[in-house]
This record gives C-alpha cells, structure tokens and sequence, in this order.
C-alpha cells in the first residue's frame, strides 16, 4: 500500500516544481524573487509598487567636478499613489549592463511590476 500512496504524491510533486521552474509569477516560493524581495530596502512595500524605473545617472560627491563622475543607473519603484522610492544604484565600472538589466529585470519580477527602461538615450561614457 505504501507504493500505492507514494506514486499519486511523487507526481503531484511533480507537477508542482514544473510550474515554480516555469516562474509561475503568483508564487512566493521563487528563491530568485524571495532573494531579491529580502535585499530590497525596508521602506519599501512589494504590495504597493506598480512599476520599476531605470534612469542613467551619474554619480560623484560635490567635490568632484561634473566630469569626473561616474556613469551608472538608480532603480526607483513607484507605489501605486504616484510615489518614488529609491531601490537600488548601479555603476556601470561595476558590472555589465547587461547584468545590470538583467538584475533590474529580476528585481521588476520579485515585485510583481512592470520594468520601465529609461536609458535607451543614456551615454555611460559621457
């Protein structure tokens, strides 16, 4: 009787990890969306966020003339009222850009929102 009950729960199990392994979005069990939902800032509600923004920046102290500051990109979300808030900064020294999409992407996905590509126009080497 035991291989009777244990086949119809191998199979169920299976059919399970077949939809987490195809990213069924709706699950919180994703371990790629729950490592990227734990580093996000504590300000910030997965619940409320409808959208992800990725803007070309360039960072440096004000000490620095304009020119010496380094090319990157800020990742903001925005809440559902319109807010902003400050997710992540990326240099461009740091990692490709495509890892920093890619990272931006994954991070869009955890958060259940739409990403929004800003840097089609952005120079990292101006």
């Amino acid at each position: 009787m035991a291989q009777r009950h244990s086949t119809p729960t191998l199979s169920k199990s299976k059919v399970s990890d077949q939809r987490f392994a195809a990213g069924h979005e709706s699950s919180p069990k994703n371990d790629i969306s729950c490592h990227f939902l734990q580093q996000l800032p504590a300000y910030l509600d997965p619940s409320k966020v409808v959208s992800v923004v990725v803007r070309g920046e360039h960072f440096g102290s004000w000490d620095t003339p304009r020119e010496q500051w380094e090319a990157g990109f800020q990742v903001m979300a925005i809440e559902s009222n319109g807010n902003e808030k400050h997710v992540k900064n990326f240099l461009s020294s740091q990692l490709s850009i495509s890892a920093i999409k890619q990272e931006c992407g994954a991070i869009a996905k955890a958060l259940s929102a739409t990403l929004i590509d800003t840097t089609i126009n952005f120079n990292v080497e101006a």
